[in-house]
C-alpha cells in the first residue's frame, strides 16, 4: 500500500466517524494544510502518519510481505518446519528476541503467547528458567505496548 493510499484510508475512515478534514488535523495536532497537501505526496512521514491513524482508531504497522511467521522463522524448528505454531512460539519463548515475540505476537496475538509460556513454565525445563527473565520482561512489555497502543 502506497503512503498516499494509507492518508486516504485514515481520511476515508474519519470520515465514516464523522470526522471532517479539518477535525482530523486538528486532533491529530497536523496543520490542515499540511494534511492537505499529504493526500497527493508519496513520501508521509511515519510520526504524522502514526498520529493521523490514532486518531481515527487505527494504527500503523509493518510485516513482512507475504511471509507467514513460520516461513519467516523457520530455523526456529528447523528438523521440523510443518510443526504447529505452537511449536515455533515455544521456541522463539525459549530463546527470547524482542522483535521475534513481537512479530509472534502479531501473528498469533499475545494471548496465545501467555498460554504457551505458561506451558514451558509448568515443565521447569533448565531452557524455560535460563529464558524466564528476558520472556517474561518482553512478553510485559509487548503487553504494555499493546495496552498504550489502546488508550
Amino acid at each position: 500500500m502506497t503512503m498516499n493510499q494509507l492518508v486516504a484510508q485514515i481520511l476515508d475512515v474519519a470520515r465514516s466517524r464523522g470526522l471532517s478534514q479539518k477535525d482530523l488535523a486538528l486532533r491529530a495536532s497536523v496543520p490542515e494544510e499540511t494534511l492537505s497537501r499529504l493526500k497527493g505526496k508519496a513520501d508521509v512521514r511515519t510520526d504524522v502518519l502514526e498520529r493521523l491513524a490514532n486518531v481515527v482508531g487505527l494504527t500503523v504497522s509493518l510485516s513482512s510481505k507475504g511471509k507467514t511467521f513460520q516461513e519467516k522463522y523457520r530455523t526456529l524448528v528447523a528438523s521440523n518446519p510443518g510443526a504447529p505454531p505452537e511449536v515455533f512460539v515455544r521456541k522463539a519463548l525459549l530463546h527470547p528476541d524482542f522483535s521475534v515475540l513481537l512479530d509472534a505476537a502479531l501473528a498469533f496475538g499475545l494471548p496465545m503467547l501467555n498460554e504457551q509460556w505458561g506451558i514451558l513454565e509448568a515443565e521447569k525445563s533448565p531452557e524455560a528458567t535460563r529464558a524466564a527473565p528476558a520472556a517474561k520482561r518482553m512478553l510485559r512489555n509487548i503487553s504494555d505496548g499493546y495496552n498504550q497502543a489502546r488508550v
